[in-house]
This record gives C-alpha cells, structure tokens and sequence, in this order.
C-alpha cells in the first residue's frame, strides 16, 4: 500500500466542519431506520461515517487553508 500525500490534521476551518458535519448528519439520518442488532454497531458505523466526511471535506476544500 503506498503512502498517503494527503495528511489528515486536526486543524480544520469553517466550511470543512459544516460539511463534516452536514455529511455525518445526513447519513446517519437515513441510516438511523436501521435495526442494528447490537448498539456497538451503530456507534462503529457513526465513527466511520464521521471519518469518511472529514476525509472527504479535506477534499474537496483542500485550497482553502
């Protein structure tokens, strides 16, 4: 596997959390008629929807840093 240019920081400006956030939000409302059968699943699947909208924000609005 080959090493990754994109470093993902915790420093993050303003359009990058609202999408983060409008992205882990949207997902997880539409994913919330879900019936898990443990809740260790649903908090799994949160944390990596999360991660996946930071990857993704840092993306799409990497010039603006």
């Amino acid at each position: 596997m080959g090493k990754s240019n994109m470093k993902l920081n915790a420093k993050f400006n303003t359009p990058q959390i609202i999408f983060t956030a409008a992205f882990a939000a949207t997902i997880l409302t539409v994913v919330s008629f879900v019936e898990w059968d443990k809740s260790i699943y649903t908090g799994l699947f949160a944390g990596i929807i999360t991660i996946v909208g930071a990857v993704f924000s840092k993306i799409i609005f990497k010039g603006e840093n």
